[in-house]
C-alpha cells in the first residue's frame, strides 16, 4: 500500500459529474497537504494557549476529565489537529492515570469525519442547505489506537491531590515560541548566559593570563547571550547550545585544573548534558534542565577559575635596561676570525656597501 495516495481527478476526462468525483478531489488535496507536512518534517505542537489545557478533574479511581482548547499541532504522519479557543468548541475527554507519570495525547481520526447538521459559509450562501464535517479529536493517556494520529501536547503526575501539570515537561514543538513554558525556558538560559559574561567582564584584569582565559571564555559564551528567533526550531537551537558547552568544555580542560571541586563537577555536568544530546530519544525538558545546571555551575566557576590562574602564573619579572644594555642588544654579532666555517662565496652581485666603499677609495 502506497504511503501517499496522491492522484487526482482527471477533468478533461470528466463527462458525467458526480459526487465521487469531488471526494476524490478533496482526498488527493488532503494527501497533498500531508506529504508537504512530513516531508518537511513538520510535526509536533505548533501552537498552545497558556492555560490551554484545564486541571484534570477526578472522576473515578483512576480516571480525570480533561479539557483542551486553543491547540493546534501536526500529527508524525501529517494530520492537521485544530482546536479553537472558544470555551464552546473546547476538546472535552477522559484519561487514565495508570501511573505516576501521566501523558496527555491528542488524537485526530485518520479516516473519519464529526458530522456537522450544518454548513455555515461565508463564501457561497448556496452551501447553507448541506451538512459537513468536522475532524474528529480524542483525548488519551495512551497513544496505542492506530486509526488515530497522535501528538503530545502535556504531562500530569500523579500526587496526593491527584494530577498537578509537570512543569519541567516541554512537548516536541515547531517553535520555540509554540509552547509557552518553551519560551520561558529560552529566556531563562538567555539571561544565565548574559549574567556569566557580565561576571567575566566585570573580573578581567590587565594580567595577561586572567585577560586572556576571560577574553576566550566570553567569546564562545556569548552567541547564547543573543536574542533567538521565537520561530526557531527547538531541537535547532539546543543543538547550538550544545556546541557552546562544548567549547566552554573544551576551554576549561585546556587550562591548569585549579583543584577545586566545583571545577570537577562543572566538567562533569557538561560531559553529562553532551553525552545525553548524543543519545537518539532526548527530549526538550530533560535537555534544558541539565543545559540550565551547566550554565549555573559555569556562572560560579568563573571567578574561582580567574584568581587561580592568576595566583598559580606570577606576573613576569621586569627588568630596566639602560642604553648600552640595549645598543649591544641590537648590534649584529661578528663572526670570529678563527672560525672554522668556510667563507661565504662573493656571489656575481655586489652589495650597496661594497659599492660605496669601492667609490669612496676612488
Amino acid at each position: 500500500m502506497r504511503k501517499f495516495d496522491l492522484v487526482s481527478v482527471d477533468w478533461d476526462s470528466v463527462r458525467l459529474m458526480q459526487a465521487g468525483q469531488f471526494k476524490q478531489e478533496t482526498f488527493y488535496l488532503e494527501e497533498l497537504m500531508r506529504w508537504t507536512l512530513q516531508r518537511g518534517r513538520v510535526s509536533g505542537l505548533l501552537h498552545l494557549a497558556e492555560d490551554g489545557i484545564s486541571r484534570p478533574s477526578p472522576e473515578g479511581d483512576r480516571l480525570y476529565s480533561v479539557v483542551v482548547r486553543g491547540c493546534q499541532a501536526v500529527g508524525a504522519s501529517g494530520q492537521i489537529i485544530d482546536i479553537p479557543e472558544e470555551s464552546s468548541l473546547a476538546l472535552k475527554g477522559t484519561i487514565e492515570a495508570a501511573a505516576t507519570i501521566v501523558p496527555l495525547y491528542v488524537g485526530v481520526s485518520r479516516t473519519e469525519r464529526a458530522p456537522e447538521p450544518q454548513l455555515y459559509s461565508s463564501v457561497d450562501t448556496g452551501l447553507l442547505g448541506c451538512s459537513g464535517l468536522r475532524r474528529l479529536y480524542k483525548l488519551s493517556s495512551d497513544k496505542s489506537d492506530a486509526t488515530l494520529d497522535w501528538v503530545q501536547i502535556g504531562q500530569f503526575e500523579k500526587t496526593s491531590a491527584g494530577l498537578a501539570p509537570d512543569r519541567d515537561f516541554f512537548p516536541e514543538s515547531v517553535f520555540l515560541s509554540s509552547h509557552a513554558g518553551l519560551w520561558r525556558a529560552q529566556q531563562t538560559l538567555r539571561t544565565l548566559a548574559r549574567q556569566g559574561l557580565e561576571l567575566l567582564v566585570r573580573h578581567s584584569s590587565s594580567a595577561i593570563q586572567r585577560y586572556a582565559v576571560a577574553a576566550t571564555l566570553a567569546g564562545s559564551l556569548g552567541p547564547a547571550a543573543r536574542a533567538v528567533d521565537d520561530h526557531l526550531f527547538p531541537r535547532i537551537y539546543f543543538d547550538q547550545l550544545g556546541g557552546i558547552l562544548a567549547a566552554q568544555r573544551a576551554q576549561i580542560l585546556a587550562l591548569p585544573s585549579p583543584g577545586l571541586t566545583i571545577y570537577q563537577e562543572t566538567v562533569d555536568a557538561l560531559e553529562d548534558t553532551l553525552a545525553y544530546l548524543e543519545t537518539a530519544d532526548w527530549t526538550l525538558g530533560q535537555a534544558f534542565l541539565m543545559i540550565r545546571e551547566c550554565f549555573e555551575r559555569l556562572h560560579h566557576l568563573y571567578l574561582p577559575l580567574l584568581e587561580s590562574l592568576e595566583a598559580a602564573a606570577p606576573a613576569p619579572e621586569r627588568r630596566v635596561l639602560d642604553h648600552e644594555t640595549v645598543a649591544a642588544a641590537q648590534m649584529p654579532r661578528r663572526r670570529p676570525a678563527d672560525a672554522d666555517d668556510p667563507e661565504p662565496e662573493p656571489s656575481g652581485r655586489k652589495s650597496i656597501f661594497m659599492t660605496r666603499r669601492t667609490e669612496r677609495k676612488d
